[in-house]
């Protein structure tokens, strides 16, 4: 069960906790596999990533804000992000929006370095030595690299490890897997028929090389490419890894 306050915090985020719970769950179940006690972040803002992209930096400096002041007093244990957007406004984009003179800025240096992604946080900590064979896999299962977490805190490498030790030869290095998707924060709403242009592209990129699941560890690209998916390539499944770790262990 879930920790009152764990050596580990989940800071879900919004898409998975409200929008798709079923990656939130599979995170939460199979970090839990690192031996630690979890802890959910339970009933804080936002990261501010959208209002921040929007232009609103007044918002999204109260969501960070907000945030700081929680997570300094939840302890000095890691905080895990299934998802790397919120990743990033916590290891990058918080310190844009904090001046060098404000009263968290130190809270918030501390803070970032407790921050973790999925991946890195299971490999880092053992949390695949169970994972039954992984030739049993399905595939084959391509990674999508969210601009966000491979481009600018260059975690990518973590990603395709994980898919090795859990689907072993079905994970294959997938065409276009660097191209973005087009979700680009709140640019998906601001000009949907551009975006679906830049995400169809994707799309199609992947599923000519072959791919017949796509992974990928960030809610926008998760929403964006299942949008994509549904419009040109039906067949095509996008999934979290956090559901095919899940999977992996079910396979018992």
């Amino acid at each position: 069960g879930e920790a009152e306050r764990g050596e580990v915090t989940l800071f879900v985020g919004c898409v998975f906790d409200h929008v798709l719970p079923e990656v939130g769950r599979a995170a939460f179940e199979t970090i839990r596999r690192s031996g630690r006690s979890v802890s959910l972040y339970r009933g804080g803002a936002c990261c501010g990533l959208p209002a921040m992209v929007s232009g609103d930096r007044a918002a999204a400096l109260a969501n960070v804000e907000e945030n700081l002041r929680r997570l300094s007093a939840s302890g000095t244990g890691k905080i895990v992000f299934p998802c790397g957007s919120c990743l990033t406004m916590f290891r990058r984009n918080l310190f844009q929006l904090l001046g060098e003179d404000h009263p968290l800025r130190g809270a918030a240096s501390l803070v970032a370095a407790r921050c973790e992604d999925y991946a890195g946080f299971l490999l880092s900590t053992g949390s695949l030595s169970g994972v039954p064979d992984p030739s049993r896999f399905a595939g084959p299962i391509g990674y999508h690299d969210p601009c966000h977490l491979t481009g600018t805190l260059g975690r990518g490498e973590e990603a395709r490890e994980l898919l090795r030790r859990t689907a072993g030869s079905a994970f294959r290095e997938m065409e276009g897997a660097s191209l973005c998707c087009g979700y680009g924060g709140t640019f998906n709403v601001r000009d949907y028929p551009t975006s679906g242009r830049i995400g169809e592209n994707k799309v199609r990129v992947a599923e000519r090389g072959g791919t017949s699941v796509i992974a990928t560890a960030c809610s926008g690209c998760i929403l964006q490419l299942r949008d994509m998916a549904a419009r040109t390539a039906p067949g095509l499944r996008v999934a979290h890894l956090a559901e095919l770790v899940s999977q992996a262990f079910s396979r018992r």
